[in-house]
């Protein structure tokens, strides 16, 4: 698992686009906060990014953690994970979860994705990033920047 180079004009489109879909998806959910950061809070560019939403309950506080980029985009409470990493790791579990249960044509009470018509050519997609992120999640190097 390399990090492929990006340039810095590449990298501010990116963040821009994907900072802009988690907005949406979040109005779309109805989740209600005082803003998503203005730069990811972790980001393995251009495949993934960790957003900070400000909780509207706390300001000045992270209420939620969502991610975006090459997977769903998808949001969880932060009180099911205190740092990037953690949520990395939460969304690897509930995706693994998920993709196990719609396999076997079964919902996932805590994640609805796409249709159930829809799950058998879902279910490797949502297990292969949910391995990714996993794997993210273990390795220390994509970590030690972040943690300084």
């Amino acid at each position: 698992m390399t990090k492929a180079p990006i340039s810095k004009r590449k990298l501010e489109e990116w963040v821009a686009t994907e900072r802009a879909n988690v907005e949406s998806y979040l109005k779309r959910e109805k989740v209600e906060h005082l803003g998503v950061g203005d730069w990811p809070a972790y980001s393995y560019a251009p495949t993934i990014a960790i957003w900070a939403i400000q909780s509207k309950i706390k300001p000045g506080f992270v209420g939620w953690w969502a991610i975006s980029g090459d997977c769903p985009t998808d949001y969880m409470s932060r009180g099911k994970a205190d740092h990037p990493r953690k949520a990395v790791s939460y969304f690897a579990k509930i995706w693994r979860k998920t993709a196990r249960l719609m396999s076997a044509g079964k919902p996932n009470p805590e994640l609805k994705i796409g249709k159930k018509k829809e799950w058998a050519t879902l279910a490797p997609l949502l297990k292969s990033r949910s391995e990714f992120l996993d794997q993210l999640s273990r390795n220390e190097i994509f970590w030690k920047e972040f943690d300084k």
